[in-house]
């Protein structure tokens, strides 16, 4: 997305410091098939999509979600909102759209880079490989630009 993270993008456009831009990729309250990088929402559009994930790995915790448009060869991010104080708050940026085959293209070097990358375990065994290790491939500061 024209060298700029998409993540902070957002960021300040709602003006909160308090979600994660973790992009959602495991979750404790959702599957990758309710996110912008599920094969549904990349195929055939999506609302309320998960955008961005808190860190702790719970969408419900501080989630940012998007409307997917899907026009010919293009993939659009539009509507892009969080949820504070049980009011709905939406980003006053404009929509973001990206060459859809490209797209798709990143989000499977994504689920390469997953696949190969090796859970990390804790003192007591537990598997980090959830969005909070700092050297999961969905921390990385590549993540978010497109």
């Amino acid at each position: 997305m024209d060298g700029k993270n998409l993540g902070h993008r957002v960021k300040v456009a709602l003006g909160e410091a308090g979600f994660d831009e973790v992009l959602p990729w495991y979750g404790g309250d959702y599957k990758v098939e309710e996110t912008v990088l599920g094969e549904a929402a990349r195929r055939n559009a999506a609302e309320g999509a998960i955008l961005f994930a808190c860190g702790c790995g719970q969408y419900a915790c501080s989630g940012v979600s998007a409307n997917v448009v899907i026009s010919g060869g293009m993939l659009t991010l539009r509507d892009i909102f969080t949820w504070r104080g049980g009011q709905c708050v939406f980003a006053p940026i404009e929509p973001i759209t990206f060459d859809r085959q490209q797209f798709d293209d990143a989000v499977r070097r994504l689920e390469r880079q997953i696949e190969l990358w090796p859970p990390a375990r804790s003192p007591a065994g537990r598997d980090m490989r959830g969005p909070t290790n700092e050297n999961h491939p969905l921390k990385r500061a590549d993540r978010g630009r497109g």
